[in-house]
């Protein structure tokens, strides 16, 4: 019951006349001119990616690829990696990963599991790319199929918290491209799906999932009362909604935690994306929209597919299709999410809180206060405001 909204898809190939060995690929740009970037590119903070990883090994491996040399954001992560100065850590083995929990969705958002250890890269390239000078953390929490269960969740912001109160850590924000546990009020039509559970244990069922959610909210209210940044995707189980013109579902947990940004995705168009879920809660303005991609089939002006593109080192799609650039199509909030972590980061970085970094992004391109409290947001279906950005390919 999660995962991106679409398999990973090779990217366009787009071939131009430059040096031979010169770098290339798609690049990320904010449009929004109102957001104050750092000029040291977030130097000062770490984002921390709990997600998927790939063994270092790996990256190391793939870096060397004859197809992959001229992919810039490959190469930068690779070396990143391999300067060991803390601008890239990858965290494979840290955390006990169960390989009992799978997810994903194919191209008609059937539940569809396959392969993705690249999604915590993708998500990576993405913050480095608008956070050229973030220290970056990639935490293996999920295992290979996206999947995982809740201990190395919270061990490992716990480790987070202990860090940021010691001092180790100075500024700190977490992006969170995942979602944990249906919503409460969607479990008695799991539970009683295919009648394969009794009635009588739904309540007990309830409680205890209820009891695991208010720890966890306790957890990200310290995390926040001692600075932290929280970043999270709101997931993408709208489609159906979508279809039947009914309003998206509500985000997932933990985007709907009240100290917690939650982003939600918009198409290159910055129309809501059919598999969006809404940003905020009623009665909270804490949610916003960036670019994530849309449904299968729909295209961008430029007649490709609607999709976030980003790093992918593994040798094939799941489609089948070999990896002949190391560069991917995604879709899903997973990939607003980093977007947002890396603007966040820079707000950060200047010595803004977590309070008022969240009330800035969520102001969209709109800096008065009076659109977030009063005025319909950009995306009224979304309960969001935009942050506009664009993907371009440089040679």
């Amino acid at each position: 019951d999660g995962g991106p909204a679409l398999p990973p898809r090779p990217s366009p190939k787009l071939d131009f006349a430059t040096a031979g060995n010169s770098l290339m690929g798609w690049r990320t740009s904010i449009l929004d001119q109102g957001i104050p970037l750092d000029p040291n590119g977030a130097q000062e903070v770490l984002v921390a990616i709990l997600d998927t990883a790939p063994r270092p090994d790996r990256l190391d491996r793939a870096m060397h690829r004859p197809e992959f040399r001229r992919n810039w954001l490959l190469q930068l992560l690779a070396g990143n990696l391999q300067s060991a100065n803390g601008s890239l850590e990858i965290e494979y083995d840290r955390y006990p990963v169960t390989t009992d929990v799978r997810t994903g969705r194919d191209f008609q958002h059937r539940s569809w599991y396959y392969s993705m250890p690249d999604h915590g890269l993708f998500v990576a390239g993405l913050v480095r790319d608008l956070a050229p000078g973030a220290r970056i953390r990639l935490i293996r929490i999920l295992n290979d199929f996206g999947g995982g269960d809740l201990y190395p969740l919270f061990a490992a912001l716990t480790d987070l918290e202990q860090e940021l109160v010691s001092g180790s850590i100075r500024h700190l924000v977490i992006n969170l491209s995942l979602t944990i546990m249906p919503d409460i009020r969607r479990l008695p039509y799991i539970w009683f799906d295919h009648r394969q559970w009794p009635s009588t244990q739904l309540m007990g069922a309830m409680r205890v999932l209820t009891h695991i959610e208010d720890g966890l909210r306790l957890l990200f209210e310290s995390l926040f009362a001692h600075g932290a940044l929280i970043v999270a995707a709101a997931g993408n189980d709208s489609l159906p909604a979508n279809e039947k013109r009914l309003l998206p579902r509500p985000p997932r947990a933990p985007a709907r935690y009240e100290t917690t940004l939650s982003v939600t995705s918009v198409n290159s168009q910055f129309a809501p994306s059919a598999f969006a879920n809404a940003a905020s809660m009623p009665h909270y303005n804490s949610g916003v929209a960036t670019f994530g991609g849309d449904a299968f089939g729909t295209l961008d002006a430029n007649g490709w597919p609607d999709a976030v593109r980003g790093i992918f080192i593994s040798r094939a799609f799941p489609g089948g299709e070999q990896n002949t650039s190391g560069w991917a199509d995604w879709c899903g909030s997973s990939f607003s999410a980093p977007i947002i972590s890396a603007v966040g980061a820079h707000l950060i970085a200047q010595g803004w809180s977590a309070t008022n970094a969240i009330n800035r992004i969520a102001m969209g391109q709109d800096q008065s206060s009076e659109n977030l409290f009063g005025a319909s947001p950009d995306a009224p279906s979304l309960l969001a405001n935009i942050v506009r950005v664009q993907q371009r390919f440089k040679g």
